[in-house]
């Protein structure tokens, strides 16, 4: 249903509303990833466990600063190592946003699995009014269409996930109204000092044959049915890091910068299981600072 007031109407409240959508600001120029991995599963095709020096090779960095993006030996899910992703609202904007993301490259079909663990430290603690993305599915325009905010996303706001889902069968869409339908789901609480794995069994589709499943810490925790893409040429691209649209341009909010940490990314087929995507869950590590 839509809103009874626009946010375009409630324009300077935007970086704090619940209908503030992502800026549909982005640039295709990086978004074609190489597929290399260490996988052993012949379902999973991409997999990254970031145990070597190396664990960044031939992926696609969209990172302003060496901060932003680093191996890191304070916290791991499995291992000894993890991805330390940092922002903060002064960083100079990426692909035309405040971000440091892995872009992981375009679906290879229509259905496909998608994994990774994820660690807040305490300063998730302190709870930001405003919106920051962890995932996204994003989409690349046809001609005769403008960049639009992602159809399918995992979001931070006000201390707990959020997951958004919209879809557009229309052949053209628009940045301005991107969708015809679109739903919020609460995924609960961040838990700060913890590993928190997710999965996600995704079937891309604007139509009723559609499908999001999310799965945290083995527990099944949404099935969404129904459309959940737009009607485009090319499958949506995979990101996974920080991106935080009230930063852009001079914005600030409650915090001005987020760390968090990413391992055992996986992208699987539509023949991969659950077990192969999420490995053994571990005792968890003691706390890091940031």
């Amino acid at each position: 249903m839509k809103a009874s007031i626009s946010c375009a109407f409630l324009s300077f409240l935007l970086q704090f509303s619940s209908c503030d959508r992502v800026k549909p600001k982005e640039t295709h120029a990086s978004n074609s990833a190489v597929h290399t991995s260490n996988a052993t599963s012949a379902n999973v095709f991409f997999e990254r466990l970031f145990e070597t020096s190396d664990g960044l090779s031939g992926l696609n960095l969209e990172k302003a600063y060496s901060y932003s993006m680093q191996i890191s030996n304070a916290t791991a899910y499995e291992g000894s190592q993890s991805l330390r992703i940092e922002l903060r609202e002064s960083d100079a904007e990426v692909a035309g946003g405040t971000r440091s993301e892995l872009n992981l490259g375009h679906a290879q079909n229509k259905e496909q699995w998608y994994s990774f663990a994820v660690y807040f430290p305490a300063q998730y603690n302190t709870p930001d009014r405003a919106a920051e993305q962890i995932m996204q599915w994003h989409a690349v325009p046809d001609a005769g269409e403008e960049w639009r905010t992602p159809a399918k996303s995992l979001q931070i706001q006000n201390g707990r996930f959020i997951m958004k889902i919209g879809y557009n069968s229309q052949p053209i869409s628009s940045a301005s109204v991107p969708f015809e339908g679109e739903k919020q789901y609460d995924l609960g609480p961040v838990t700060t000092d913890a590993w928190q794995q997710f999965a996600f069994h995704v079937i891309h589709s604007y139509g009723s044959d559609g499908l999001v499943e999310v799965w945290k810490n083995g527990t099944k925790i949404l099935e969404h049915r129904g459309g959940n893409s737009y009607n485009d040429t090319r499958l949506p691209y995979w990101k996974v890091g920080l991106y935080k649209w009230p930063w852009n341009g001079t914005g600030k909010t409650d915090v001005s910068t987020r760390v968090l940490y990413f391992d055992n990314i996986r992208q699987g087929t539509s023949a991969a299981t659950l077990e192969e995507m999420t490995g053994k869950k571990i005792t968890q590590p003691a706390p890091v600072s940031g």
